[in-house]
């Protein structure tokens, strides 16, 4: 079982957010937007900026509508100014929106805006880790942040893996150590990872590997490396 970890307030939630919307804002006008992006493959610098602000608008239609079922404006001209628009739509959004407001979201009750301030920090934060490594620069995550993230993956993301058949629950599995907290993933687990939370994060969601030099791992790697490779986040 997972202990408690402290989750990100909105309005944390939030200001991580535009933190990182600003950052991303501030890489667009001197990358190399045709950069590939090495953890999406296929993708390059332009197509990461467009798929984070296609998921900012989606996230504000799901609160002010209530249904992930809305318009999308693709990039038209000048990239730079478009993501800045649909991230401070946004964010305006989730400021005058009550955090405890029913919405649409993806993840288990209460269904409330709360969780879109959380979900979207978090996908900000990787995503820009993803654009200035394209851009051969370094981005360091927050740690508070990245542990907020951490439980997130494994007590959101993987369920919902599992619930939705995408994979699954390993056996035997992992157990996940970072910042003084656990968690399982899977019955028995075989082996353990630990490392500092940013370095976690980025390998929970394939960033990293196990060989990082942040992480120590212990028990059988083999099934640590499978329980990762499984699809534990989409």
């Amino acid at each position: 079982m997972p202990t408690t970890v402290p989750l990100l307030t909105p309005a944390q939630g939030l200001a991580q957010f535009e933190r990182n919307a600003a950052a991303l804002t501030a890489l667009i006008p001197e990358a190399d937007l045709d950069a590939p992006v090495a953890a999406c493959p296929g993708w390059t610098f332009a197509d990461l900026v467009a798929h984070v602000g296609e998921i900012h608008q989606w996230a504000r239609h799901a609160v002010l509508a209530g249904s992930p079922d809305g318009p999308y404006t693709p990039p038209d001209g000048d990239l730079a100014a478009w993501y800045a628009q649909h991230a401070s739509a946004l964010a305006e959004t989730l400021r005058t929106t009550d955090p405890d407001a029913p919405v649409w979201h993806f993840g288990p009750k209460p269904r409330t805006a709360a969780f879109w301030s959380r979900r979207q920090a978090h996908e900000t934060a990787v995503h820009l880790y993803d654009a200035a490594h394209s851009q051969g620069l370094e981005h360091e995550l927050d740690p508070a942040a990245a542990l907020d993230a951490v439980d997130e993956a494994l007590t959101m993301f993987y369920p919902r893996q599992v619930r939705l058949g995408r994979i699954a629950e390993p056996d035997p599995g992992l157990t996940v150590r970072t910042a003084g907290h656990e968690w399982t993933v899977g019955r028995e687990p075989a082996a353990a990872v630990e490392g500092p939370p940013d370095a976690v994060l980025l390998l929970l969601w394939n960033r990293i590997g196990l060989d990082d030099d942040r992480l120590t791992s212990s028990g059988d790697r083999g099934c640590a490396a499978a329980v990762l490779a499984a699809g534990i986040v989409p």
